[in-house]
C-alpha cells in the first residue's frame, strides 16, 4: 500500500478503514439505520462509493460493537 489515501476506482475494504475519510455523516446515518431496522437497503448511482461506505465505514463500526454482518449484493 502507498502512503496515499486515494484508491481512485478501487473500492475501499474494511482494512482501509483508517484511511477512509470524509463520509462520517453518511456512516453515522447508515449505522443508525442498520441498528434500528432488520433490513436496510442502500441504493445510489453507480460510482458513488456505496461499496466503500459499507466495507470501510459501516463494517468496522459494526465490528467494534461486536455485531455480526450479513450482506446481500
Amino acid at each position: 500500500m502507498t502512503n496515499s489515501p486515494y484508491k481512485f476506482l478501487d473500492a475501499y475494504t474494511r482494512h482501509d478503514a483508517e484511511i477512509f475519510f470524509g463520509r462520517d455523516l453518511e456512516i453515522k446515518a447508515l449505522l443508525s439505520d442498520v441498528l434500528l431496522s432488520k433490513l436496510t437497503v442502500l441504493f445510489a448511482r453507480t460510482g458513488t462509493g456505496k461499496t466503500s461506505l459499507i466495507r470501510a465505514g459501516l463494517i468496522p463500526r459494526l465490528e467494534k460493537k461486536d455485531i455480526g454482518v450479513s450482506l446481500c449484493a
